[in-house]
């Protein structure tokens, strides 16, 4: 089965410092992106997982792409015969 936290992690980390480098608090996001601040804190503490509306939104406010907050490294998930040969 796929693990999705550590992408959520970073993608979490991702808003987190695309929030930083642009210098803004969170009201500041809540108010470019129409997301509230509450939401946008916890996604960036992991503690909610946004809907892909709430990601366009928060990359819009961020001026960045979704694709650009969400981790493009995730690989496929593994044959059974590949999960037989690990275990083995």
């Amino acid at each position: 089965m796929f693990d999705t936290r550590p992408a959520l992690a970073d993608m979490a980390q991702q808003i987190r410092s695309c929030r930083g480098s642009e210098g803004l608090t969170l009201q500041q996001l809540a108010a470019r992106s129409g997301v509230a601040a509450s939401t946008i804190h916890k996604v960036e503490a992991q503690q909610m997982v946004p809907t892909v509306s709430v990601l366009l939104k928060i990359a819009k406010g961020l001026g960045r792409r979704p694709e650009e907050l969400i981790r493009d490294d995730i690989s496929a998930p593994a044959t059974s015969g590949e999960r037989a040969e690990s275990s083995a």
